[in-house]
């Protein structure tokens, strides 16, 4: 869904199941996604990202791992969306470093499972590293989303 309604006609994808990332590369009629080696890799290439895992200390490995990370190679200026459902405390640890990278960690878990989710049905909830930053996140996850629900501040 993520190529329906939007612009974006490259996708760089990492993630440790390959029938996974298989499933997304057969569905992109006809543009290009690139598999990635790591979250590095594809925060090399990518100005606007969207992570998915399941728990605290994976999200920590994802952004954190200063080989592997999204944080070890992010871009300055970079819109960076963990749709994660994770301890308050966890984004908020990741979000002081996003400030000090100079780019807009938004946290913004969702709502709708798998079903939602193949269909482009997911609401999210977003909380924003500052009140102007919404719109950011808005325009990103347009293409995925039923409903985006502005939940303030991180």
């Amino acid at each position: 869904n993520f190529f329906k309604n939007t612009e974006c006609t490259e996708l760089y994808i990492y993630d440790t199941n390959a029938d996974s990332a298989k499933q997304v590369v057969e569905a992109a009629q006809g543009k290009t996604v690139k598999i990635c080696s790591s979250p590095a890799e594809v925060a090399k290439h990518a100005k606007k990202i969207i992570t998915m895992l399941p728990n605290c200390s994976v999200v920590q490995e994802v952004y954190t791992n200063p080989t592997t990370g999204i944080f070890s190679t992010i871009q300055e200026g970079s819109v960076v969306v963990d749709s994660s459902t994770v301890a308050p405390l966890t984004i908020r640890t990741l979000g002081q470093t996003a400030v000090n990278k100079k780019i807009s960690l938004f946290d913004a878990p969702v709502s709708g499972g798998i079903m939602a989710a193949a269909s482009g049905q997911l609401t999210f909830m977003v909380g924003s590293p500052a009140a102007a930053d919404f719109k950011k996140a808005e325009s990103f996850l347009q293409p995925l989303a039923k409903s985006i629900v502005d939940c303030g501040l991180t």
